[in-house]
């Protein structure tokens, strides 16, 4: 029986090294808002550490950043508006005050951040890297 999961990293190909860094809290609002331009709402802390060690290792290892088009980012804040609605009407149906009808939310949930990581360019296929960095969510 083979194991499950994607298949390991060679051992060169580690990251066993770490540095700290400490940032003011402007400095620190100023390096997310580049890494993460679509705000950090959606993330997890380590979703948010992952995607700002992929741009503070793509940045300091002379990799370009990925350039999110303006079109993608309002669309992207379009999206955040959508999800929240999503995000109320699947709360009053968890609740019992609104019926679930023939739509399931979850697909439409899935679907929703499906585009917004495409916007981003953010391969499904491999859950922590974008295209044109290193590591992130």
């Amino acid at each position: 029986m083979s194991k499950r999961g994607p298949t390991p990293r060679p051992m060169s190909g580690l990251r066993t090294h770490q540095f700290g860094v400490y940032f003011t809290n402007a400095e620190r609002a100023r390096l997310l808002d580049l890494a993460i331009p679509g705000g950090t709402d959606e993330l997890t802390d380590l979703g948010i550490r992952r995607r700002v060690a992929a741009y503070l290792r793509g940045t300091a290892l002379q990799a370009q950043p990925p350039k999110i088009p303006e079109i993608n980012r309002e669309a992207w804040a379009e999206l955040a508006r959508l999800a929240a609605n999503l995000n109320q009407h699947q709360h009053a149906i968890n609740e019992g005050r609104a019926l679930p009808g023939e739509v399931d939310l979850t697909e439409i949930r899935a679907a929703v951040d499906g585009l917004r990581r495409e916007l981003l360019g953010v391969r499904e296929s491999d859950g922590d890297e974008v295209e044109g960095a290193a590591n992130e969510d």
